[in-house]
Parts: structure tokens; C-alpha cells; sequence
């Protein structure tokens, strides 16, 4: 599965954070404002994973890409 999130404000900052069934919460922000983020991973069927989205700096909407792959 790939998710992408992209800000639509370019001044926004995001992270996108995958949070695991088992607890675990792994966050990924490497672009700068107004950059997209993304993760690619592999769950089973039968597994739920959450994706939480926080922006720094200002307020604006984000556009996801979710593909699976």
C-alpha cells in the first residue's frame, strides 16, 4: 500500500504518522512546507493500521493518494 499526502497550502508543514495495531506510531516528515509525504507498506488483509496528519505553521487542507500495490 502507498499513501501520499500532499498540503495544499504551501506554506504547511505535515507529518504523516502510521500508527501500528500493536501501539507502535512511526512518523515521517522529510519535505519541506508545502511538500508531500508519503510511506509505502505491506499490511495483510485482516490487519488495520490508522494514519494520523499534523501540520505545523498554519491551517490548510490535505489531498491524499492511497494506492494498493
Amino acid at each position: 500500500m502507498s499513501v501520499i499526502a500532499r498540503p495544499t497550502n504551501p506554506a504547511m508543514d505535515i507529518t504523516l504518522t502510521v500508527l501500528d495495531p500493536d501501539g507502535t506510531s512511526t512518523p515521517y516528515n522529510v519535505a519541506r512546507a508545502g511538500g508531500s509525504e508519503g510511506v509505502r507498506f505491506f499490511p495483510d488483509e485482516t490487519t488495520t493500521y490508522t494514519l494520523k496528519i499534523t501540520g505545523a505553521g498554519v491551517t490548510g487542507d490535505v489531498a491524499l493518494v492511497v494506492t494498493s500495490r
